[in-house]
Parts: C-alpha cells; structure tokens; sequence
C-alpha cells in the first residue's frame, strides 16, 4: 500500500477535512460529501452524507476526491451502514488517469437507443449504452468489423430527434457476439441542442431514481432493524 496516500489520509483526519466520495450510478458520477472520523490500521472509517450514499450499499470500491496532493484515490468498501452513513474504507490506491475521464458527466438510456453506422458497409445496426457531450458508448455486431482509431458516422435515435456526429474508436472489448465500443466525437454534433436536452433529462431521472433508492433502501433497513429487536 502506498505510504504516501496513508500519510496523506492521516493528515486530513487529523485536520477534520472533509472531503468528497466518489460513485457511479448508471455510468453517471455522484459525488457525496465524506466526513472523516478516524485512520487506523489501514482502515478509514467516516461518514459520507447524501443520496448518492445509497451506490455503496452495491459498490465494492469508491474514488476519494481531494486537494492536492491527494487528488483521487481508490479505496475498497469493507462495510456500509446507510441508516448512519458510517463506512470502512481500506486498499487504497492512486487513481489512474482514466477516472478522469469517467468524470465526466455521462448517462446510460434506460434501454439501449438505435445507433446507424452511415459509413460501414450496409449501415450497420448499434446500439448506444452511454453518451456525454465528449462521445459515446455503443454496442456493435462482431461483423462487419470495427478497429481502434476507425471513424465512425453516427446518427443517435434520442426521443428528441436524431443526431448526427462524427467519431473515433477510442477502446473496444467483445461481449460474445458484438463489441463494446468507447469513441470520442471528433467533429460537432447536430442539432447539440438534442443531446444537451437528452443529458439534461437524463440526469434528472437518474437524480430522482436515487433518491428513490436511498429511500426505499432507509426503509428497508429500518424494518430490519425494527425485526430484529
């Protein structure tokens, strides 16, 4: 474990600072404030406040924001009690740069949206999984194929209206017969204003199905409690 990070996380205990969990929720990013309480052992324990807290009764690991020189830092959920927020954090380690770019504020339809790929050959069908105003996330078939660094001539299907956009494969995996495909726009989407207001609304869906969650979660956990007495 870095020593640095363990200094550091020491240090901000010590100075009662607070600082921000990071989480994810549909590929969006929630951020929730932390209040540290106590560094032993390699193990943080703290409280983090807010909705947002509810990802961490699924997730096992979470991104630590802070100043300089801390920055992010990833740490492994050892335990969450959402009633009182108090968590338990430990194996902690430097963030790679890509969770910068995760950062960025991307939403997943709640049902994959039609993609045409204008210039592969017979227009091949996709479908889109995640999408910012930086680029896109889409499912392809295996065939025909698609490399890393090809460009790509999308029209998005949004319930606004289309979209059309230029964009490059940044990073492919395959998943049985298709392959996920992160790109980046390479050239101005049009209309913007369809994909602002899709993100737009998007956004507050996905706000208010949290909020729903951490309620429903706060309930559950309540009538459990109340069953075990």
């Amino acid at each position: 474990m870095n020593e640095r990070i363990l200094q550091e996380l020491r240090r901000l205990v010590a100075q009662n600072q607070p600082i921000q969990v990071l989480s994810f929720y549909q590929e969006f990013p929630i951020t929730s404030p932390l209040i540290l309480n106590r560094f032993a052992q390699g193990v943080l324990q703290a409280n983090v406040q807010g909705p947002g807290a509810v990802c961490l009764c699924w997730q096992s690991q979470v991104w630590l924001l802070a100043a300089p020189p801390l920055e992010a830092v990833k740490a492994r959920v050892l335990s969450f009690h959402l009633p009182s927020g108090r968590v338990e954090l430990d194996a902690f380690s430097q963030a790679s740069s890509a969770i910068s770019r995760r950062m960025v504020v991307r939403v997943a339809p709640p049902e994959p949206l039609a993609v045409d790929l204008l210039d592969v050959q017979k227009s091949s069908p996709a479908l889109l999984t995640d999408i910012s105003m930086d680029g896109a996330g889409l499912m392809v078939p295996v065939q025909p194929p698609v490399k890393i660094g090809q460009n790509l001539h999308l029209r998005i299907h949004f319930p606004q209206g289309e979209v059309e956009a230029r964009a490059q494969v940044n990073t492919l995996t395959q998943k049985g017969g298709h392959l996920r495909l992160s790109t980046v726009f390479t050239g101005p989407v049009t209309p913007k204003t369809a994909l602002l207001q899709y993100i737009a609304e998007r956004r507050r869906q996905l706000t208010a199905e949290l909020e729903q969650l951490y309620q429903e979660r706060l309930k559950q956990c309540a009538d459990e409690e109340a069953g075990s007495l």
